[in-house]
């Protein structure tokens, strides 16, 4: 074999591997986005307790507890659905050879969820920095 087709195969190879890891991310933080529906739990069962008088001399209005545990579990059920569907995009686009940049900022933001996180993200970063997967994205962008 010519070391070109081999580097062909490698390249395939790890971008296929990659596709593998941004669907397991995706699944991840769908399932970590279920953390949200706890708080938005919290805070129906919350609103639905009699107020006593100890909670009135607290110096917040009793209230304030089911919003706050409401908005914090709306915006971590909203952040990871959307971390969620970014990783299928960038796994899914992979698969096709496009979505480059997606798959850069996918990298990107996965660093920050370690240890899986980290690795996927800098094997996003080494595998897409190579000259010959830059060439076959290229190739792949270009209309036939």
């Amino acid at each position: 074999m010519v070391e070109a087709e081999v580097q062909q195969i490698v390249d395939g190879e790890h971008v296929r591997l990659l596709v593998i890891g941004y669907y397991v991310q995706a699944g991840v933080c769908a399932f970590q986005a279920s953390i949200g529906l706890i708080y938005f739990a919290m805070a129906g069962l919350m609103a639905t307790m009699p107020t006593t008088s100890s909670s009135s001399r607290s110096g917040l209005p009793p209230d304030f507890f089911p919003i706050f545990f409401a908005a914090f579990g709306g915006a971590f059920l909203l952040c990871f659905l959307t971390l969620g569907v970014l990783c299928f995009l960038t796994a899914r686009n992979l698969k096709l050879w496009r979505g480059a940049l997606l798959a850069y900022i996918c990298g990107g933001l996965s660093l920050f969820f370690m240890p899986f996180g980290t690795v996927l993200g800098i094997s996003t970063f080494i595998v897409l920095h190579r000259p010959s997967v830059k060439a076959k994205f290229e190739a792949m962008r270009e209309p036939a």
